[in-house]
């Protein structure tokens, strides 16, 4: 006995949202909606569940996580991009100094806000793995290390910063030893259109 392949239905993304919108708004049944706009039936009571689950209780206002994204876009193009643990010290210091109650102990996010956070933001700010240095040392030329400091002039002079006109007396020699660095990846910034016109 032959048995029929399984075939998944195909559907127009914008049926979707329009038999979803006509279920959530009781103008039809959720067959009246199959019927209507040709969408798969158990996919469209899944897309019903999922929006019925009660979102999570954001700690930040809309506000203050905007803020917050444009600093950390400002922080990785800089090349200072901070960690997951960064971050959830930053907001810890927000809901204390504003005396904010929270579920966090000792007012630190967790990974659950972390993630959710995110997740909100998925389309602006994305994780980047660090990577250690040592092949990438030996590849070093004269370009890429000129590359570096047109680069950071040029970040420099968007944060109005001329670095022709810096005193000879406010700059320093210094390496890298004494300063600690983590392996564990940072928070990368997708830059919008509108922050992008700002530099």
């Amino acid at each position: 006995m032959v048995k029929s392949k399984n075939i998944r239905k195909k559907y127009e993304q914008a049926d979707m949202d329009a038999a979803l919108d006509a279920v959530r708004t009781k103008r039809m049944s959720i067959c009246e909606a199959v019927r209507r706009y040709s969408v798969p039936k158990t996919t469209l009571i899944d897309k019903i569940k999922e929006a019925e689950k009660p979102q999570p209780r954001t700690i930040l206002t809309n506000e203050e996580e905007e803020k917050l994204i444009a600093m950390l876009i400002d922080c990785a193009r800089k090349g200072d991009g901070k960690t997951k643990d960064q971050l959830c010290n930053i907001v810890q210091s927000i809901v204390i100094g504003e005396g904010r109650e929270t579920p966090f102990r000792d007012g630190k996010p967790g990974y659950t806000w972390y993630r959710n956070f995110m997740a909100r933001h998925k389309g602006r700010l994305r994780e980047k793995k660090a990577m250690v240095l040592g092949e990438q040392r030996a590849q070093v030329t004269k370009d890429k290390i000129m590359g570096w400091f047109q680069h950071t002039e040029k970040e420099l002079l968007a944060d109005g910063i001329n670095t022709r006109n810096v005193s000879a007396s406010n700059i320093f020699n210094m390496d890298e030893t004494g300063f600690p660095f983590y392996l564990g990846g940072s928070i990368e910034g997708r830059a919008t259109e509108t922050e992008r016109s700002r530099r």
